[in-house]
């Protein structure tokens, strides 16, 4: 550091103070005669110094470091201000946040890369693993096939051990897993150490589906879990609770043993909303949860299914539960004000401790929590009048009627027709 000064200060030459220099007068008076000036046009007078910051240098610590320009300004110029062509790299005087956004966008061969252009690169990197797209190039490009997939990312997360990453997406094509499900096993082990909350992974056209890894249910930060088109892992030996902290799963296209989907839903203390479509695997579901508010799914291939207790459930949507030969029971779900798809081949249907088989209604079978119904009709079939009549006397608070109208002629023909029934 240094400060521009005359031979022979004045009384006001020169102040300091933490953080700030105020230079001396510049040019000296030429009156003082100790300096002469040569004949000719007075010289321009010399930019007044920055201000630099001393505090590292006044505590003893290293040279005070170059305060850091704003995006855009490197020099005190911005970036609209430079004539074209001067050479200036415009790319880093973007913000961080635009950088990021643009590395979200790049494969993950091409994101890595920029990480050897400076230290800056390497930190912006780091921060776009916070929500780590590891997606497999559909169709693959020369040098970018499985093999160097896999290995990419067992070398990213094996070269930084302390980040942090939120969200891990997981896109593989093809058969590429086949015998390698120890590498997904390692990469789980590693993600559970970095904190993980949302997990995405889609096995698309590997046939025949891999199993995951049992370390899957090891995830104890883990809030989002999707998975497709792959087999669930088995809770045989996993230790309860399973996924502690779990509040949405959606599962589709997926091979479930039934004893870890009954395991997630009766162990899952902050389990919140789950979504079921095209499962295989279970044939009943004992649903008991304190947390869960929602369940979808597609249960036409169920047998049974029973909320035995599920005090804050509120909506329960089976879109394929009229077409299978599932049996509906409800006992506790005080807070329930969905519920759907019912018909009448959903038989028997138990609503709380009574059986509804389309006969008289008894005063302990009303619901006074629903609010919306939806039902699918067969207009077809007989004996549907009397049905719908005597199940719309379960529901006396009924707000909605949904009704999904099936047609059975050549085609089966869907036609969904809503009610407004609250008048």
């Amino acid at each position: 550091m240094c400060c521009l000064s005359p031979s022979t200060p004045s009384v006001s030459a020169t102040s300091s103070r933490r953080g700030q220099i105020v230079a001396s007068e510049w040019p000296p008076d030429p009156s003082d005669g100790s300096n002469p000036q040569p004949e000719g046009p007075p010289p321009s007078p010399a930019p007044p110094p920055q201000a630099v910051d001393t505090d590292d240098e006044e505590f003893g610590g290293g040279p005070a470091k170059r305060a850091r320009p704003e995006s855009g300004c490197g020099d005190g110029v911005c970036t609209a201000d430079r004539p074209a062509g001067d050479g200036r790299d415009r790319i880093s005087d973007l913000p961080d946040a635009v950088l990021l956004s643009v590395l979200s966008f790049l494969p993950l061969r091409d994101a890595g890369r920029t990480a050897v252009l400076s230290s800056r690169w390497r930190g912006l990197f780091d921060q776009s693993l916070l929500d780590f797209n590891a997606c497999q190039p559909f169709p693959p490009e020369e040098g970018r096939g499985c093999d160097w997939f896999i290995r990419a990312i067992t070398d990213i997360l094996a070269a930084r051990p302390r980040i942090r990453i939120r969200s891990f997406r997981f896109v593989m094509y093809g058969r590429g897993f086949d015998g390698r499900l120890d590498v997904v096993d390692g990469w789980l082990c590693a993600l559970a150490r970095h904190g993980l909350r949302e997990l995405d992974v889609d096995m698309f056209y590997a046939g025949p589906r891999q199993t995951l890894p049992e370390s899957l249910l090891k995830l104890a930060s883990l809030e989002t879990l999707k998975v497709f088109n792959c087999r669930f892992p088995n809770a045989g030996s996993a230790p309860a609770p399973l996924l502690p902290a779990l509040k949405i799963l959606d599962l589709s296209n997926v091979d479930v043993p039934e004893e870890s989907l009954q395991a997630i839903l009766s162990y899952g203390t902050s389990l919140e909303s789950v979504k079921l479509k095209n499962v295989t695997g279970v044939d009943k579901i004992c649903l008991r949860s304190k947390s869960l508010t929602r369940l979808y799914g597609d249960f036409g291939d169920f047998k049974e299914l029973v909320v035995e207790d599920a005090p804050n459930l509120e909506e329960l949507v089976g879109i394929c539960l009229p077409s299978g030969n599932a049996k509906v029971k409800i006992v506790f779900a005080p807070k329930l004000e969905l519920l759907g798809y019912l018909g009448i081949s959903v038989r028997p249907l138990v609503l709380h401790d009574t059986v509804f088989d389309g006969g008289i209604v008894q005063l302990r079978t009303l619901m006074h929590s629903v609010k919306t119904l939806a039902i699918q009709v067969p207009f077809s079939e007989k004996g549907y009048t009397v049905f719908v009549s005597q199940l719309l006397k379960c529901f006396p608070c009924l707000e909605a009627l949904h009704v999904e109208v099936i047609l059975w002629l050549h085609l089966t023909a869907y036609r969904p027709l809503i009610c407004d029934v609250s008048g």
